[in-house]
């Protein structure tokens, strides 16, 4: 009897542990199935930022929500629906804003933390640079990198201008992140997910959004001493209104500067492209860092 009992309780045992392994296995897969969905939103906000979205984007973004559906409460499963149905016949114009609307939606839905859990660091950055993306990407950030130079056996497509993504407002320091997570699906940018930790990929995203190319080579700057350098009102009005990291992490600088536009009305164009660079090399550095609650 008691070898019977005993038999019962391991045979129960094992049968929990193989169900929490298939439980765990499958967590892992959607996870991997929403990060690449995640891409394939930051691409369309992208292509919706250079013009507008093509039937294929229509199509990927489509796909990508059949996928979501078992996991998504009615209400949201109602909201993502409508937006992604609003996209299918949107202007032009209306794309971009539609776009911002979903990938919202997808972040609340599956409480996305799209801030890190502790603070960049400067160094880890561009050594993370230099180690892992300066072969393909170079030290100009333009894609000219020994591996990308390679005539014989060519990278397709090749490695994209860094700084230009930049200008055309086209990455946020999230979006650095999740494409280090998951990669780009048919280009040659692996994933970074396990030779990589946490902070370095942050770090990383974070280095790369603050334009780190100037002079032809990565660049190393001290973040408190471009914080000092700014005056005194602009640091309060910066302070006040990008003051954690997740807005620093969540916006474009498309967004930054339209945000800035209207918090520095008096200010020219070039004037807020150096405001802007100089908020992107010191106050991540130094931000409030408080987690994500949804």
């Amino acid at each position: 009897m008691k070898l019977w009992i005993l038999g019962t309780v391991i045979a129960s045992l094992a049968g929990g542990l193989v169900e929490a392994r298939e439980s765990a296995e499958k967590r892992h897969y959607f996870t991997k199935v929403l990060r690449s969905y995640l891409v394939t939103i930051d691409r369309g906000l992208t292509q919706a930022q250079r013009g507008s979205l093509d039937a294929g984007m229509r199509q990927a973004l489509a796909e990508g929500f059949e996928s979501l559906k078992p996991k998504l409460s009615p209400k949201r499963l109602q909201d993502l629906g409508d937006t992604l149905k609003k996209l299918e016949t949107a202007t032009d114009a209306g794309d971009v804003k539609l776009m911002r609307d979903y990938r919202g939606l997808v972040f609340e839905a599956f409480r996305v933390v799209t801030i890190p859990t502790q603070t960049p660091e400067i160094h880890l950055g561009i050594e993370v640079y230099k180690e892992h993306c300066a072969a393909c990407h170079g030290a100009t950030g333009h894609g000219d990198g020994k591996l990308a130079q390679n005539k014989r056996f060519p990278m397709v497509p090749p490695p994209p201008h860094l700084d230009r993504l930049a200008e055309e407002g086209q990455r946020t320091a999230f979006s650095y992140y999740n494409l280090l997570l998951m990669g780009v699906e048919g280009t040659p940018m692996q994933a970074y997910d396990v030779s990589l930790t946490d902070d370095q990929r942050w770090s990383l995203a974070f280095y790369l959004m603050a334009r780190p190319f100037q002079g032809g080579k990565p660049e190393l700057w001290v973040p408190e001493e471009v914080w000092k350098s700014l005056a005194a009102a602009d640091q309060v009005k910066l302070q006040d209104s990008f003051g954690t990291l997740e807005q620093l992490a969540d916006y474009d600088d498309t967004e930054l500067a339209k945000q800035m536009r209207k918090l520095f009305p008096e200010r020219k164009d070039a004037e807020i492209a150096a405001l802007m660079q100089s908020l992107r090399r010191s106050l991540p550095y130094f931000s409030r860092t408080p987690r994500l609650k949804r």
